[in-house]
């Protein structure tokens, strides 16, 4: 459901707006709107307050922190402590923040130092990387000709299809230009690299470096003056040895920047904490007015929660501030914040419709209804005991490891009550990994099993669809009449009754009792005609698009034949892994192994996006309006 929200004004002295501003923020129930004014800056109305000079000087030194805060806090690869940020909060808010800052200063330069660091030795480890791939690269024919690297001497390695005629005309301009002394030596490495290298006098290493860079050649050059005056194998083994020191020196660097996160992770998280807390209190006051004695300021909270609100608000600031409640019965709806508000059991289920903007204030709340469909739905699909046990392990294992995480712990209940539902079915249908649990245990469906009886698996998976496309239909009805939008309401009526008819029809032509009886047909004939009329009155001339569109709804229903489809789909992949079980069992039992994992691992995705889609799609176009403004209250920050 959707909870009621109150409008409130809150008046009070100019002086105590600060501390009202904090008071409101520690509540965090209050949904912040910008007071209306009549003339800005008018003498004798109200006008928007704007910041002092010392108030935009704490802006300006927060938002410094902020940045600095965004910058290093990614660099942290620990996890703060809860309690222990939460502690050191408090201990900051308390007084002393400027030498908090100056600490988180001096712990920025020491992580970016650090950081750099471990950047710097990863690079060099890169390029010696490099260097050696291309001195292996080099080896056989630099050790064939006993050419040492250095001043004298340059390698290089030519690759793609250009190379041939690179290499004629660097050994035609080493010849000319360098004379007879120099040395040019190619041979193919690989279908499209050349190798080469060219010696020569070392006083024309100038002239040697010319040709090469106007030819568009990098030499291989060594990273290091200590590579360099030596046979190739003695510079491999040195950029062994080089990079082995480097990776101890990043193993060292790691453990410094894991040590120094476990140290600062909580006072930098709480830290932040504090500086967001701050700049929030900062930056809304423009959205309040005040005159030359008062403050005012304006948002939703939800009704329930309006009486405990005001009675602390009074206590704290006496009579310096009253709470008044504004009409907002000729406020357009959307404008209006919407807050979902649901029985515990199905609270979490509310994750499922984050995805839409919350339906318009006033409007249904389909959290429950979606709830039941999308569990049923999903366990119909995946309806295995083994499975579903597979799913609530997956779905505690979340929440255990990100629980903390609001949207991930609502996810992981869910998860939850999907892997009971597939456990519920799979007691039903009989299934336990497949057929196993038959061969193995001997374990029998309760109900009757879907891989043999698949024409009744599709006329159940079709019912959840002659059911559930209706009650969408009669959904958007009773919101169109409720909210006087009548043209609308009686365009679906007529679409609801051009469904049933079409569905008493179609019974009747495949010969099902009772449908066959002549009363019946002509009953259908009849509410079909009263369908028409209806689409006619409210579609006048466009009432040929609002038949087509039953013809639609026909459709939708017979979507649903993709829960019984998956679902055959999924028997089919655990009983080919069980057939593997029949191999040596060196062989069957790894790979029946992994063909069941593989086919947990779509059991715990594809059910779920169908079973959603026949929600989204089939189901809420019917009667959902997601036009609603989310209820964001003006609150602490939360790291979690």
């Amino acid at each position: 459901m959707i909870a009621r929200m109150e409008r409130v004004e809150i008046v009070c002295l100019r002086a105590d707006l600060p501390g009202v501003i904090a008071y409101v923020h520690d509540e965090g129930v209050l949904h912040v709107e910008e007071v209306p004014l009549v003339v800005e800056n008018a003498p004798d109305f109200l006008r928007r307050v704007h910041l002092t000079d010392q108030q935009r000087d704490d802006l300006n030194f927060l938002e410094d922190i902020e940045r600095l805060l965004r910058e290093v806090m990614p660099l942290i690869s620990e996890e703060p402590n809860r309690e222990a940020v939460a502690a050191t909060a408090k201990t900051i808010a308390a007084g002393g923040f400027a030498d908090w800052a100056r600490k988180a200063k001096q712990w920025s330069r020491e992580l970016k130092s650090l950081t750099r660091r471990k950047v710097n030795v990863r690079d060099n480890i890169e390029i010696l990387e490099n260097y050696r791939h291309i001195l292996k690269t080099l080896e056989p024919v630099l050790l064939e000709k006993k050419v040492t690297m250095g001043a004298g001497a340059r390698a290089m390695v030519l690759d793609g299809a250009a190379a041939a005629k690179t290499i004629d005309r660097l050994k035609s301009r080493f010849t000319k230009e360098l004379g007879p002394q120099s040395v040019f030596v190619w041979e193919k490495s690989g279908r499209k690299s050349i190798v080469a290298f060219v010696t020569y006098p070392e006083s024309m290493e100038r002239a040697a470096g010319q040709i090469l860079h106007e030819e568009g050649v990098a030499p291989v050059d060594a990273p290091d003056k200590d590579l360099r005056g030596a046979p190739v194998d003695e510079l491999i083994r040195r950029v062994n040895d080089n990079i082995a020191g480097q990776e101890k020196n990043l193993e060292q660097i790691e453990a410094e920047l894991a040590q120094f996160g476990r140290e600062h992770v909580d006072n930098l998280s709480a830290i932040s904490l504090t500086v967001n807390d701050r700049l929030a209190q900062i930056r809304v006051v423009n959205q309040f007015a005040q005159s030359q004695m008062v403050g005012v300021l304006e948002g939703w909270i939800p009704s329930d929660d309006v009486p405990a609100f005001t009675d602390k608000l009074t206590k704290k600031f006496g009579g310096n501030v009253a709470v008044t409640a504004l009409g907002a019965e000729k406020l357009d709806p959307r404008r209006i914040p919407t807050l979902l508000k649901n029985a515990k059991f199905f609270k979490p289920f509310e994750v499922l419709l984050s995805i839409f903007r919350p339906p318009t204030y006033g409007a249904y709340d389909p959290t429950v209804l979606v709830a039941i469909a999308f569990i049923l739905f999903y366990g119909f699909i995946l309806g295995d005991v083994v499975y579903g046990i597979a799913v609530i392990a997956f779905a505690r294992f979340l929440g255990k490891k990100w629980g903390h995480i609001e949207p991930v712990r609502n996810a992981s209940i869910v998860g939850r009550y999907m892997g009971i539902s597939a456990i519920v079915f799979g007691v039903l249908f009989g299934e336990y990994a497949g057929d196993l649990g038959e061969h193995l245990l001997h374990l029998k469906p309760i109900w009757f099993h879907r891989a043999k009886d698949t024409n009744f698996l599709l006329q159940l998976a079709i019912l959840f669809g002659a059911i559930h496309i209706p009650m969408g239909l009669i959904l958007g009805i009773w919101e169109n009449f409720r909210h006087h939008h009548t043209k609308h309401a009686i365009e679906k009526l007529g679409m609801l009754l051009g469904l049933t008819a079409a569905g008493i029809l179609i019974m009747g032509v495949l010969k099902i009792d009772p449908f066959t009886a002549t009363p019946i047909k002509a009953t259908g004939v009849v509410i079909l005609l009263a369908g028409l009329a209806l689409l006619v009155k409210s579609m006048g001339g466009m009432a040929a698009v609002g038949a087509l569109e039953i013809l639609s709804l026909i459709g939708n229903v017979l979507s649903y034949a993709r829960l019984m489809a998956l679902g055959i789909a999924g028997v089919a992949i655990a009983e080919i892994a069980n057939q593997a079980l029949q191999l040596t069992p060196w062989l069957g039992v790894p790979l029946a192994l992994f063909i069941h994992l593989f086919n947990i691992a779509i059991g715990m995705f594809s059910p779920t996006i169908h079973s959603l889609r026949l929600n989204y799609v089939e189901f809420f176009s019917k009667f959902y309006t997601p036009e609603g403004k989310s209820y964001k209250p003006f609150r602490k920050e939360a790291l979690w």
